[in-house]
């Protein structure tokens, strides 16, 4: 059985939540630990959810502090999965790490590279939206990340636009 996404409690928890995405390689990874460490530093509750299962960041590469990991929720997994991910189970992996945070502050999520359902998963459970990009991606990377609207390969931050509130970084 899964988490109810209709919990008063998971629902609090949506409501403190900022997305980080963004294309492979965009500095995702990077923005969402330095958001997550300088809120904490101004004394903010903040914790940090990795939702890269197809390519985890923060258990591959030790840049967390032992302090900071005691405020970090991450995958599961060292390495890229063998099998695609069953987008309802991913819902269930996000819905029960976000139900394990138990800081009161924001909650940073470090996203994923390439868009798919399980990207649309993570925007149904954040109140706001950070994309970062490199200005002049070319066609070629914005059909690789799945960044398309009616046929066209589309810039992120187009393709982004209307999703939340959205600020964009280059």
């Amino acid at each position: 059985m899964g988490v109810s996404i209709t919990s008063s409690a998971l629902k609090n928890r949506y409501e403190r939540t900022v997305l980080v995405l963004g294309p492979p390689h965009s500095g995702k990874s990077a923005f969402a630990y330095l958001l997550f460490k300088a809120l904490r530093e101004v004394g903010n509750d903040a914790a940090l959810l990795d939702c890269d299962i197809p390519s985890p960041t923060f258990r591959r590469y030790d840049i967390l502090s032992n302090e900071e990991n005691q405020h970090a929720y991450l995958t599961p997994n060292y390495s890229k999965p063998t099998e695609e991910i069953n987008p309802e189970m991913y819902e269930n992996i996000i819905d029960l790490n976000l139900a394990a945070v138990i800081e009161k502050g924001i909650i940073v999520m470090d996203g994923l590279g390439k868009h798919s359902r399980l990207t649309d998963a993570l925007i149904k459970r954040s109140k706001a939206l950070i994309v970062l990009s490199k200005h002049n991606l070319t066609q070629d990377e914005m059909k690789s990340s799945n960044y398309v609207i009616n046929g066209n390969p589309t810039h992120p931050f187009t393709f982004y636009r209307g999703a939340l509130r959205i600020t964009t970084y280059t």
